[in-house]
C-alpha cells in the first residue's frame, strides 16, 4: 500500500502533491486509520507485530517541513510492557502539538474494555507521552477508543460495544492543572435492543 497526500490548489482542484509506501513492515494499509492536523499525519496501525508479538500496534508520524517535504519523525507504541492483541493504533487524532491514540487492550481485565493514550510535542519537536485515559466504565469487549476526536483541549472516545452494544461516547477535557476529566457521558438517543454500535 502506499499513503497519497493531496493538497487543494487556488481553483479548488485536489492535486496530488507527495506519495510515500507503506510504513508498515507486518501489515497492508487496509487495517490503517490517519488524521492530519496542519503540517502533522499520523497513520494508526493496530495490527502491526513487533518482537514476536502479534498485533501490538504502532502508530506513525509525519511532519512537513517549511519546504514541503513530509518525513517520518516518529513511531509511537504503547506505554509500558508491550505485549500482544493491544491493537494500539486502533484509532488516531491529531490537533495541533497533541495527539490521542487508543488501544482495544485485550490483556487487560476486563478484556477489551480499551484505553486512550495521549502525547504531547515539546519545543523541540519530541512527541511524550502525557498521561493515559482509561475506560470510565470498564466492561468487557466495549472498545473504548473504537474512535477519537480530539480538537485542543477537549477529546471525544467513542465506545461502538458500550451499554450493551448500543454505544456510547465520552466527553474528556483538560483543567487548567493539565489533568483530563471526564465531563459528559453520551448515550444513543435512540437505541435499538443490541448491536446498534451507536
Amino acid at each position: 500500500g502506499t499513503i497519497h497526500i493531496y493538497q487543494r490548489d487556488s481553483q479548488g482542484i485536489w492535486i496530488l502533491s507527495e506519495s510515500f509506501p507503506n510504513p508498515s513492515s507486518s501489515y497492508t494499509l487496509g487495517s490503517a486509520v490517519l488524521s492530519l492536523s496542519g503540517d502533522t499525519l499520523v497513520v494508526g496501525h493496530r495490527s502491526e507485530s513487533l518482537g514476536g508479538l502479534g498485533h501490538t500496534g504502532v502508530a506513525f508520524i509525519y511532519e512537513r517541513a517549511p519546504s514541503g517535504q513530509w518525513s517520518h519523525t516518529a513511531t509511537k507504541y504503547r506505554p509500558g510492557i508491550l505485549q500482544g492483541s493491544e491493537s494500539f493504533g486502533l484509532s488516531v487524532s491529531v490537533s495541533g502539538d497533541l495527539l490521542a491514540v487508543s488501544s482495544s487492550d485485550w490483556n487487560l481485565s476486563p478484556s477489551q474494555s480499551g484505553n486512550a493514550h495521549l502525547y504531547q510535542r515539546s519545543a523541540t519537536g519530541q512527541w511524550n507521552h502525557l498521561t493515559t485515559i482509561p475506560n470510565p466504565d470498564p466492561q468487557s469487549d466495549e472498545y473504548f477508543g473504537s474512535s477519537l476526536a480530539l480538537s485542543g483541549s477537549r477529546l471525544a472516545v467513542g465506545a461502538y460495544n458500550d451499554n450493551a452494544t448500543t454505544g456510547g461516547a465520552y466527553i474528556f477535557e483538560q483543567d487548567s492543572q493539565g489533568s483530563w476529566e471526564l465531563v459528559s457521558s453520551l448515550v444513543n438517543p435512540g437505541p435499538q435492543p443490541t448491536n446498534e454500535s451507536y
